[in-house]
């Protein structure tokens, strides 16, 4: 099965890529000291140093790369950092931040999948449940482009809990 799904591959001709996933924070501070002209450097993915923090929920390593003026951009694929922070459900305030940054949960990628169609656990699917309530999106519209809702794709990825969170409270999803 084929999704636009976050593909992390470590670039180990940089530093920093490799900083971020193994070092302490102090440590990935200073190298991006040093090294602040890779902080927006791209792998063949176009995945950036934001994309892997968000997906795997280093909020102190992210607020640190926003704050030395990294680009909040999408992948080659078309998936932001909240696609990423979703699929991975590592760090569900992450995605609250995101969120507040207005990065929309329901932009898509170039499947058509939203980070609702992503989401990895319950608590991500009830925010962007709260959040769809607040700006009037009806969930069972939000559909990729082979016409499978956020039900279908969050059974389809083994996101069991987000799974029975959308048809629980979405009873009309269908499941193909």
């Amino acid at each position: 099965m084929n999704f636009c799904l976050p593909i992390l591959k470590l670039n180990l001709n940089n530093i920093l890529f490799d900083s971020l996933l193994k070092d302490s924070y102090e440590n990935f501070l200073r190298n991006l000291f040093d090294y602040s002209s890779l902080i927006n450097i791209k792998n063949e993915e176009g995945e950036t140093l934001l994309h892997y923090a968000s997906f795997y929920g280093m909020i102190d390593k992210y607020y640190a790369l926003i704050n030395m003026g990294a680009n909040i951009e999408k992948t080659n694929l078309g998936n932001n950092l909240l696609h990423y922070a979703s699929f991975s459900g590592k760090d569900n305030f992450l995605i609250v931040e995101l969120i507040k940054t207005d990065i929309s949960p329901i932009e898509k990628n170039h499947k058509g999948q939203t980070s609702l169609h992503y989401c990895a656990n319950e608590k991500i699917a009830h925010y962007f449940n709260v959040w769809c309530q607040r700006n009037n999106v009806l969930i069972p519209s939000l559909l990729d482009y082979k016409k499978n809702n956020v039900a279908h794709t969050a059974k389809e990825l083994n996101h069991y809990e987000s799974f029975l969170y959308w048809i629980k409270n979405y009873p009309e999803l269908e499941i193909k």
